[in-house]
């Protein structure tokens, strides 16, 4: 009886002690799937078959040059580009986007439906004009991409998952980006940010005053600017990696 409640007492303690520690369960692309969610279409007043979508005649000539890399005959084997050319037209793939994907390399609808459901890239409902993604995998983890997460939930006021109000920011957590050699990772649209955090084992519990700064030129930068305060510096074009290096109170941008 006494070893029973030391035991239990003990257990308790070292419960205490490590809670902190336990992973939290984010609204994962595979928990989003649980029941078949991921994979099931159900018409909506902004997502159903009449939902008008069509190329813009840049874009037409885009899918001809994209077709002209394969074989002649063998048109489905654009249907992953095809499909992200898409989603870069109208910021998310519909599925009327799907069904003018499927006609215009004349192949079955199904084709397309089962590439756009297979691949989390693609986004199957609105996102925000920015679409933060954090890497939660393993070496991210272990670098404690989860405070990070959380941090980035709290300056926004959403959860993974959910979009600002102004429709400007988008968070979700992803698997493994491919770089785990600079865990933890960011990616923002099609940037990759790696990032450093000093005294990284006393992260956890941190509220870490993160907000971006993002240097498109348009007429939302000055209100995205007062939306998030930490500095990522994002461009329309493929640009050097960015290295940053986060504290307890600030962010500093260095690049390489």
């Amino acid at each position: 009886m006494f070893f029973s409640a030391a035991l239990r007492a003990k257990a308790a303690g070292l419960i205490a002690q490590w809670g902190r520690h336990i992973r939290n369960l984010h609204k994962t692309a595979v928990q989003n799937g649980a029941g078949g969610a991921l994979f099931v279409h159900r018409d909506t007043p902004e997502n159903n078959p009449d939902t008008p979508f069509d190329f813009t005649p840049e874009n037409y000539k885009r899918i001809e040059a994209i077709v002209g890399n394969y074989p002649e005959g063998h048109k489905a084997a654009a249907v992953l580009p095809v499909l992200d050319l898409a989603q870069r037209q109208n910021g998310w793939l519909p599925i009327s986007a799907m069904n003018k994907v499927a006609e215009v390399l004349q192949v079955p609808p199904m084709r397309v439906y089962e590439v756009a459901t297979f691949y989390t890239m693609y986004n199957r409902k609105p996102v925000g004009k920015y679409h933060i993604q954090v890497c939660t995998t393993t070496p991210c983890m272990l670098r404690n991409s989860d405070s990070i997460l959380e941090a980035i939930q709290k300056k926004l006021g959403i959860k993974v998952g959910e979009t600002t109000p102004d429709k400007l920011f988008t968070l979700i957590e992803v698997e493994c980006l491919g770089a785990c050699v600079n865990a933890p990772m960011v990616q923002i649209n099609d940037n990759y940010y790696f990032i450093k955090k000093q005294r990284i084992e006393e992260a956890p519990g941190w509220l870490i005053q993160l907000s971006v700064q993002l240097d498109f030129g348009s007429g939302n930068e000055s209100h995205t600017r007062q939306s998030l305060g930490f500095s990522l510096s994002l461009s329309f074009c493929p640009s050097p990696t960015h290295t940053l290096s986060l504290s307890q109170n600030n962010m500093k941008k260095n690049t390489s």
